[in-house]
């Protein structure tokens, strides 16, 4: 699916409501994070209370949580924020390590992904927050290995 394919957007779903004020204000739900790559995403789903990453192929963006009165469905682009550039034709995926695979049916579980994209970016999915998903750089990976001071099964994949 990531194969010589750059990626297009990163996105979040969330919802809007009305200020008093009169402004709209978006509240994302970090448990779910969308990569984008052609015409299908990578779905990032923190689970397990905080402290697994769940990774599925979706056909599009969704909004798997309830809502209430006056809230309402919506997604925003990250990309300009996570990416470091985000209109670069070098956003194609070279290798991808993912810490504590399983497999399942149609789904990874881990405990944390890396991945480097071909202009030496790294972008590091950390699902142990409580407010979710956090992704960083480089950074943000060793943050998560000295606190995760625990051996951790590597699956290393080129691309």
């Amino acid at each position: 699916m990531i194969k010589e394919k750059n990626i297009e957007d990163i996105n979040v779903s969330g919802f809007i409501y009305l200020e008093e004020n009169g402004m709209y204000e978006f509240t994302p739900m970090l448990t779910f994070v969308y990569v984008k790559f052609g015409e299908e995403y990578l779905e990032f789903a923190s689970i397990e209370q905080y402290s697994r990453l769940r990774i599925t192929i979706v056909p599009s963006i969704r909004h798997d949580f309830e809502l209430v009165e006056d809230l309402y469905p919506a997604v925003s682009s990250i990309s300009d924020v996570v990416l470091t550039n985000p209109t670069s034709l070098t956003n194609m995926v070279s290798s991808i390590k993912i810490f504590s695979m399983e497999e399942k049916e149609n789904e990874i579980i881990c405990d944390s992904i890396l991945i480097k994209l071909k202009n030496e970016q790294v972008l590091f999915f950390d699902p142990t927050f409580l407010s979710g998903i956090n992704i960083g750089g480089i950074e943000q990976y060793e943050f998560w290995r000295i606190h995760n001071e625990e051996e951790k099964q590597e699956v290393y994949i080129e691309i």
